[in-house]
């Protein structure tokens, strides 16, 4: 998916917003890899091994970004949602290859719903602070994307080493 090119004089803050969820997502971000690129070439064992005992796997991170998706869209919705303690990394029980393909869906969903939601906001509530936290919500929906990021780099090096270890 080509992207917008960024103009700060024509492109408003939520058309940036939905650039950078997109390019980050699918598209050709600054970072040069994205994350659906990066997860349509892992399968379901590699995504389900634990490098070292104490790692999380693969999916371990893809499941607990999209349930981290899903928390700040509630908050960013008005809803006052507690973090989990285990901070939504939970054991992968199923690691067929139809589970790891859900989960790839799951986040192509929450992707869908992130950007229909960006176009709503308006500025105003943006920049209104959550409840529970020192961050206002715009600084929620740019925290996504470096999370997203952050993730991203974990999982492309987890990959590597998953592959150099088979």
């Amino acid at each position: 998916m080509k992207s917008k090119k960024f103009n700060p004089f024509i492109m408003t803050e939520q058309e940036l917003l939905a650039k950078l969820y997109s390019d980050l997502y699918n598209g050709s971000p600054w970072i040069d890899v994205n994350i659906m690129s990066t997860l349509e070439e892992i399968t379901a064992k590699e995504a389900a091994t634990k490098v070292f005992p104490n790692f999380n796997s693969i999916w371990e991170i893809v499941n607990h970004q999209i349930r981290w998706r899903d928390t700040v869209m509630k908050r960013m919705n008005g809803e006052e949602v507690e973090s989990p303690e285990d901070n939504y990394f939970s054991y992968i029980r199923d690691r067929s290859e139809n589970a790891w393909q859900q989960a790839r869906e799951q986040f192509r969903q929450s992707q869908e719903q992130w950007l229909q939601q960006l176009g709503k906001w308006k500025k105003k509530e943006l920049e209104e602070q959550y409840a529970t936290s020192p961050f206002t919500k715009h600084e929620l929906v740019y925290g996504i994307l470096q999370h997203d990021a952050y993730h991203l780099g974990q999982i492309r090096l987890l990959l590597k080493m998953v592959r150099f270890r088979a």
